[in-house]
């Protein structure tokens, strides 16, 4: 019997004392560099204000609520007071918080901290706020032994992620249409989950205005390219899909797949004979090719998009027409090419829903190598794709 009330101890034990998971932001000032705008206040829109999610703690990893030091809004606002300084010259900025949660799950070998945050930016002018950027943003961190202390980072890392991507955005306020949505705190106040009601056309041209180059929420975008081969006259068709390693506006670097068509009709060629002999002929090819890529993206001046490089495996059939010198050749195989890839933005075009891109593409396919075409008399070698391509590329954040 002395053991059960040991157990029973023990157990008792563990779960009394789940008290709250209470989370501090502390003082620490977000690296941002000068900026023209101030937090001028925070508030919290969420339906349920009583915690901002749950963890797992103790020795049976009982659910424990978890809550912000000083209550989510107010936390927020201390925080990010101490990272920007009031001043007359600066435009003051209100932020909704409409959705945010943490939690943990229990995946394969591991548990996953989790943090989940919706955030709308308003410009005060006068006493009405005016609705700029909304941003969504996720942020999660393993671990395989216990991943509860990681909730104050993950919420600290949707701290400064938020204010970096509005920074980024870089709205002007001289673009705000004049006819665009206005509320007062208190009426922002009585909004569920930011619910603003329906958005004129003007406010949401308004939510798409600044100086960023791409959607501000898109984790994956798909494309259709159409190019020109410039060495011979080819026309290339290409569908990729590309994910990022981070999310919006917290980009640096992608991977992306690409599948394409290329076709090329009686361009003129010319053959180097084994006997040193330079001769003229046409050449028709048709490839298929395989593409994988790797993307840097950048802002900075007059650049905006990203570059990088890639590889290129195809496989084609074609044809060499060497007359009147010589008879056809004919070759079917594969080949394949290194790319070095650059795309510039042109910018979002879809104003509704600001996720429709135009790119200008330049790429240069270095052949590694050069493939046989050959017929019942000999043999004949050069590339059968490859060399500067120029497109255009039409696609969508997602």
């Amino acid at each position: 019997m002395k053991y059960f009330f040991f157990i029973l101890m023990i157990f008792a034990g563990s779960t009394a004392f789940c008290e709250n998971l209470t989370i501090n932001l502390g003082t620490e000032a977000i690296d941002c560099g000068k900026t023209n705008f101030y937090i001028e206040d925070v508030i919290d829109t969420r339906v349920n204000k009583e915690d901002i999610g749950t963890a797992r703690t103790g020795m049976f990893n009982s659910i424990t609520k978890v809550q912000m030091e000083n209550g989510l809004d107010y936390s927020f606002l201390e925080y990010y007071s101490n990272s920007f300084q009031v001043g007359n010259d600066k435009l003051p900025i209100l932020i909704n918080i409409t959705d945010f949660s943490v939690e943990e799950k229990m995946v394969p070998f591991q548990e996953k901290a989790l943090t989940e945050a919706k955030f709308e930016f308003y410009l005060k002018r006068g006493d009405k706020y005016t609705k700029i950027f909304i941003k969504k943003l996720t942020v999660e961190h393993g671990s395989a032994v216990d991943c509860t202390k990681f909730h104050e980072e993950n919420v600290r890392k949707i701290a400064q992620d938020m204010i970096k991507s509005f920074i980024d955005f870089g709205f002007d306020v001289s673009k705000i249409s004049p006819d665009s949505k206005e509320f007062t705190k208190a009426e922002l106040l009585q909004m569920k989950n930011g619910n603003t009601g329906a958005e004129s056309s003007s406010e949401k041209r308004t939510l798409v205005t600044g100086n960023s180059f791409i959607y501000k929420n898109w984790k994956k975008t798909r494309s259709f390219t159409i190019s020109y081969e410039t060495a011979r006259g080819g026309t290339y068709l290409e569908y990729r899909y590309e994910k990022t390693t981070g999310e919006g506006q917290n980009y640096t670097n992608s991977f992306c797949a690409g599948m394409g068509y290329y076709d090329v009709n009686d361009s003129e060629i010319k053959i180097i004979y084994p006997d040193n002999v330079v001769r003229s002929g046409k050449i028709n090819v048709e490839a298929i090719p395989l593409s994988f890529y790797l993307y840097h993206f950048e802002k900075s001046g007059f650049w905006k998009g990203k570059w990088g490089a890639g590889i290129s495996y195809y496989g084609y059939t074609g044809v060499i027409d060497m007359f009147p010198f010589d008879s056809r050749y004919y070759s079917s195989s594969t080949g394949s090419n290194f790319i070095i890839s650059f795309d510039k933005v042109f910018g979002v075009v879809d104003a509704k829903n600001g996720n429709i891109f135009i790119n200008l593409k330049v790429d240069y396919l270095y052949p590694l190598g050069k493939v046989n075409f050959s017929n019942y008399y000999g043999s004949i070698k050069t590339y059968a794709f490859g060399g500067p391509v120029v497109g255009i590329s039409i696609g969508k954040y997602w």
